[in-house]
């Protein structure tokens, strides 16, 4: 990934949850130590193997959160949208990365060197916080992935996943409007299933009435039910 330019804004750190309780002052000289970055779809912003240690901030686009196995295997923990944050483990404890996050899409962000980064977290009690509490969240995200790979079948699996998907949706009324969704393959690799099941699932929800999942029309009809599936 280049270098990036230096036309960072302190209005363009005000969207981040990270910077908002901050000073203008304040996000003004943070601002001064970032970067900006253009990437393609299929560009690499993380790669497990390489040192760098930045932290990265999603302006536009979407950033695929995955990891190769040794025989090629690709294994989605995630896609991260506008206005997240990801790079902050290595960052913090100066180890490895943890995974390899693509473009999705064009992709627009911005960087902090983990010295400025960690600067920031030491300097202000806001930034401090809304990074423990990022933490915080994806340890509580990951234990309850894990609960539901061994204590729920696949169909129940798919269900999850869909209501983490409808987290991030438009709501209209009763419904929820997905406008980026991952493939039937992706999903599978989030849940360790297989496509074929996945489709077999979505097909029965869909046949249901309870989803409309078909190209440029994903429509969760009746998030109660996907709720009460789960639980039943």
């Amino acid at each position: 990934m280049s270098r990036g330019d230096s036309n960072v804004s302190a209005a363009m750190l005000a969207d981040f949850e990270l910077f908002q309780n901050l000073e203008t002052a304040d996000r003004e000289s943070i601002a001064k130590q970032a970067r900006r970055h253009h990437l393609q779809k299929g560009q690499y912003v993380i790669s497990a193997s390489n040192k760098n240690r930045d932290v990265f901030f999603i302006l536009k686009g979407h950033v695929g959160v995955c990891s190769f196995s040794e025989n090629g295997k690709q294994v989605q923990f995630d896609q991260l949208t506008p206005g997240m944050m990801f790079g902050e483990l290595a960052a913090i404890d100066g180890g490895s990365r943890s995974s390899d996050c693509i473009a999705d899409s064009e992709l627009e962000l911005i960087s902090l060197s983990s010295k400025a980064f960690l600067e920031a977290m030491y300097e202000h009690q806001a930034v401090n916080k809304a990074v423990l509490d990022r933490l915080a969240g994806l340890v509580r995200s990951n234990m309850q992935k894990v609960f539901e790979f061994s204590a729920y079948t696949v169909a129940q699996r798919v269900r999850c996943e869909l209501l983490r998907l409808a987290s991030h949706g438009h709501s209209r009324g009763s419904e929820v409007i997905l406008f980026e969704v991952p493939t039937h393959a992706e999903i599978a690799t989030r849940i360790s299933s297989h496509r074929e099941a996945v489709t077999r699932e979505l097909k029965n929800l869909e046949n249901a009435g309870v989803i409309t999942w078909r190209p440029r029309t994903y429509v969760i009809h009746d998030v109660t039910n996907l709720r009460d599936g789960i639980r039943s």
